[in-house]
């Protein structure tokens, strides 16, 4: 027997959710300095129902899609709206909204500009070494900068860690350390 329509509405909101953070969605890594990264959904928030004693008549949920350069927008998209097409199947009466509010694309400026160039010799006088390039990520602002021909530098800054959680932290000596590299960089970029 079939059960009720909320209740399969509700399965196939679990099971779509499911499909999008399992395996099944394994992106491949990326190449150069994105070689140790891969696109990742993540899900931020799931919502339905107005009570514990109620099955939910619909199901919202929010997730948060980290891009790499190999993957575009719309190929993610594509397979996000596939997942959904195959849960739909097995419930064809489900009603699914898909809806984009916030795109932040991957960026990368080259090792060889000159603001690259003024971080490393700054960290060397500094450290003592240079640092290795990387990427910083998931997300930063610094796409708005190189698309508008300012490069920019992201996730340069002090140590510390739990970024965004509730036990946050900086290293305080790390913090003099970094303003004595930002005033180098300064000087070398402007002077």
């Amino acid at each position: 027997m079939e059960p009720p329509f909320r209740q399969q509405y509700q399965i196939a909101g679990r099971t779509i959710i499911t499909c999008l953070f399992s395996e099944r969605l394994d992106f491949p890594y990326g190449d150069g300095y994105f070689s140790k990264h891969k696109t990742v959904i993540t899900p931020t928030s799931i919502n339905g129902g107005a009570g514990v004693s109620s099955v939910p008549a619909t199901c919202r949920a929010a997730v948060d899609v980290r891009l790499i350069p190999a993957q575009s927008r719309e190929f993610v998209l594509q397979t996000v709206l596939d997942v959904i097409e195959g849960v739909k199947v097995a419930y064809p009466k489900l009603a699914v909204k898909l809806e984009e509010t916030v795109y932040l694309p991957s960026t990368l400026i080259p090792a060889e500009l000159p603001i690259v160039k003024a971080v490393l010799g700054a960290s060397q006088a500094v450290l003592g070494s240079e640092p290795l390039l990387s990427v910083a990520g998931p997300a930063n602002e610094g796409y708005l900068l190189n698309e508008l021909g300012i490069p920019a530098i992201c996730g340069f800054g002090p140590e510390g860690g739990n970024s965004h959680a509730a036990d946050e932290f900086v290293e305080s000596e790390s913090l003099v350390c970094a303003a004595r590299i930002y005033a180098r960089i300064a000087g070398r970029v402007n002077g």
